[in-house]
């Protein structure tokens, strides 16, 4: 926690926090797994469900441990990660007895350690480099959140904030990479590229709206977060600016999800994410963080904004490589 922030109560929060909701990643790596293998074969209704549920659940634990609704005690930080442990291990359950009574897919450790070095060589070839992609893209966000703690506790506050308000706008951006993924990857498998470039056509038109789209909700939603918000008159400022930024920001964001995540990878080019990112954020966006806020010592929200270029600044890059097509590849094989 020292490394996101110098602020001693907030490292003795975070690190109680942690220690709780480490426990649940346990059980929702292998829930989510099992749920984007069943997305992968169109079982998406199914999957949404269960994460409809899971959310529900998280939220009104939340509110029960945060607040201690009806005679629980008040936990408040602890309260949250425990919420959080609670409801992934119950998805985690709802996703043993949909594995039990599914006749389309399993949730077994057998087929772990089948050998077949072809598959084996294929999903490596193109699983490693999303895998490096997603370490490389999380732990220089990792770096962001680092910075900004260490610029003050208000900006970490309201960063906090931040985060919630740009997921919630950014929600429906994730979920057109995603179907665009599936659909666009299943077109390519079967040999039907007309096909595949209507679907292209879709997820672009549905990239750039939902990216509008988000940006407006966070637009709307600012005078109610501004409202509802505890925070310090600094903080308040500081969050009020960072609503803004995000109107804008998570169209960046629509973009590249839908590009990098949804479209080349349903192509099997898995390789650009990961050099992207690692040349955008590593090269450029931590270094210029770091600059400006610890040598150049520039305002806060200034740094902030810096920060919030490196969505943008990766587009040139990304819409050469689509209109290349270098990225469109059938990685599907017969087999007897």
């Amino acid at each position: 926690m020292s490394l996101y922030t110098n602020d001693a109560h907030l490292i003795e929060l975070g690190a109680d926090y942690l220690r709780m909701v480490g426990i649940s990643h346990v059980f929702w790596g292998i829930s989510e797994t099992f749920i984007y293998t069943m997305r992968s074969i169109e079982k998406v209704t199914l999957c949404s469900y269960i994460n409809i549920f899971a959310l529900l659940l998280n939220v009104g634990l939340n509110a029960v441990f945060i607040y201690g609704l009806f005679g629980a005690p008040r936990l408040g930080v602890i309260g949250v990660a425990l919420a959080t442990t609670i409801s992934r291990i119950v998805q985690f359950i709802i996703c043993l007895a949909v594995s039990h009574f599914s006749k389309d897919i399993k949730l077994q450790l057998g087929p772990v350690f089948e050998k077949n070095p072809v598959l084996l060589q294929d999903f490596i070839r193109l699983s490693f480099p999303a895998l490096l992609n997603s370490l490389i893209w999380s732990t220089a966000f990792s770096m962001y959140t680092a910075i900004m703690g260490h610029l003050s506790s208000d900006v970490v506050a309201a960063n906090s904030v931040v985060s919630v308000v740009r997921n919630f706008g950014a929600v429906s951006c994730y979920a057109v990479a995603g179907s665009a993924g599936i659909y666009i990857g299943k077109s390519i498998g079967a040999g039907k590229m007309e096909e595949a470039n209507a679907n292209f056509k879709r997820a672009m038109v549905l990239m750039f709206a939902t990216g509008l789209v988000g940006g407006l909700l966070i637009f709307i939603s600012i005078p109610f977060v501004l409202q509802v918000a505890s925070l310090s008159e600094t903080a308040m400022g500081y969050l009020k600016f960072m609503l803004y930024v995000n109107c804008i920001y998570v169209m960046g964001g629509a973009v590249n999800s839908t590009m990098i995540c949804g479209i080349f990878r349903s192509g099997g080019d898995s390789k650009f994410g990961m050099i992207c990112d690692f040349i955008d954020m590593w090269i450029y966006a931590v270094p210029l963080g770091f600059i400006s806020a610890f040598v150049l010592k520039l305002p806060p929200m200034a740094v902030y904004v810096l920060l919030c270029t490196d969505e943008f600044v990766k587009w040139p890059w990304v819409f050469k490589h689509y209109k290349s097509g270098k990225w469109m590849k059938n990685i599907t094989r017969d087999f007897e």
